[in-house]
């Protein structure tokens, strides 16, 4: 027993005699952690006494027990380099052990965006090293979708114009990180189309309308007197013309000039205002009778006056149909009438149609045949009916024949 208690002595006096070597080791010697903020543990294996410090601000290394170190670090928002601290730990005696402590730094981005003119869908890797993130875009023709953490698709609408367009994509990271790239698309070939090609006016003036198709810029202009040509709008060409009076067809060249060089003509063409009649003929016998003639004719409204007061002409109402009623001709000698028919308002063109009606055929009559007088003086009348012109003579010498009208003789 006395044995025993002498060697847990000797021992005890070697130790404290320093025969015996410290132990101290921090492990590991290096830690990498994600660019957020958090925290990590570094391990403390030590005999003696020992105290912790770091050299960087953006991280607390604290001792927590005889046996680790905690080490706080802050989010490095610095997006474009790592970072590393030092954690030194120094023990009794003036021993110390330095570690490190690396941090990353946060990115989130996409390759090059860029898309043709025409409507389409790409998909993107999306490189990052976020928790979460979400992406937006501020472009009525761009619809970006995030498909998951690291690809998302991006769809097109086309560009008609021939300026290529810029996008911006933002990205919303962990912690606030925010990205903001330009995603762009090219610009279109330009063209210039104008429809119809070709338009018929009214007789009357009005308006036509003529439609651009375009992707460039553009002005208007016309060839003619009777018409005029302006741009209403990007799309749109107004054309008003006069009516129509000289009697023959008429064209203008409606000519749109773009940007770059480009145009097109378009014509507007205008027929003119005519008038004709048909029917059984222009010639009337003597005798009273009736007839009809048609009006042929583009005019939508017309009017039909005569100049002959032994005829008459019934038009329904805008009817080109004229029922003509005429007296018959006493006369030996033929005569004419006119029919004329006229545009109404602006448009002043006419048309007639001569009627000639034959003579009556010559003829002669007195009444009475003879008279039987009394022996003294007198007068007595006889009548002539006749449709030709004509004088009286007598072959006595106790009677005097005088023409007192064209109808009577005394």
């Amino acid at each position: 027993m006395k044995k025993f208690i002498f060697s847990l002595f000797i021992v005890a006096i070697c130790s404290s005699s320093g025969l015996v070597s410290a132990q101290f080791d921090v492990s590991p010697n290096n830690k990498i952690v994600e660019w957020t903020s958090g925290s990590t543990t570094y391990s403390v294996s030590s005999t003696v006494g020992w105290s912790v410090s770091d050299n960087a601000s953006w991280c607390t290394a604290t001792k927590i027990d005889g046996s680790t170190i905690s080490v706080s670090y802050d989010a490095n928002t610095s997006k474009s380099s790592s970072r590393s601290a030092y954690i030194t730990a120094t023990g009794t005696g003036g021993v110390t052990e330095t570690v490190s402590l690396d941090q990353d730094f946060p990115f989130l981005y996409t390759d090059l965006i860029y898309h043709s003119a025409s409507s389409g869908t790409s998909n993107f890797y999306v490189y990052n090293n976020m928790f979460d993130w979400s992406v937006t875009d501020d472009a009525s023709w761009l619809t970006v979708t995030r498909i998951d953490k690291y690809n998302m698709k991006v769809t097109f609408e086309a560009n008609s114009s021939t300026s290529e367009r810029i996008a911006n994509i933002t990205f919303d990271g962990t912690e606030g990180v925010t990205e903001v790239i330009s995603a762009t698309q090219g610009g279109a070939s330009p063209f210039l189309a104008v429809s119809p090609d070709s338009r018929d006016a009214d007789l009357s003036s009005g308006t036509a309308t003529y439609y651009v198709s375009t992707n460039v810029g553009w002005s208007v202009s016309d060839n003619a007197t009777w018409c005029t040509a302006t741009k209403t709008d990007g799309s749109t060409i107004s054309v008003s013309y006069d009516a129509n009076n000289t009697g023959g067809d008429r064209t203008a060249n409606i000519t749109v000039s773009g940007t770059g060089g480009l145009g097109e003509t378009v014509e507007l063409w205008q027929n003119f205002a005519y008038v004709s009649f048909e029917g059984s003929g222009p010639d009337l016998s003597a005798a009273s009778g009736t007839d009809v003639v048609y009006v042929s004719t583009n005019l939508l409204e017309f009017n039909v006056t005569d100049d002959a007061s032994w005829l008459t002409i019934t038009r329904a109402d805008g009817s080109r149909k004229l029922d003509i009623s005429y007296e018959a001709n006493p006369s030996t000698t033929p005569r004419t009438a006119r029919i004329t028919v006229s545009g109404i308002g602006e448009l002043t063109v006419s048309g007639f149609l001569d009627l000639d009606q034959a003579g009556a055929s010559p003829f002669l009559a007195v009444s009475p045949d003879n008279r039987d007088v009394d022996f003294s003086s007198g007068t007595i009348v006889y009548y002539v009916s006749t449709n030709v012109g004509w004088s009286v003579s007598d072959d006595a010498t106790g009677c005097t024949a005088i023409k007192t009208d064209g109808s009577t003789i005394s």
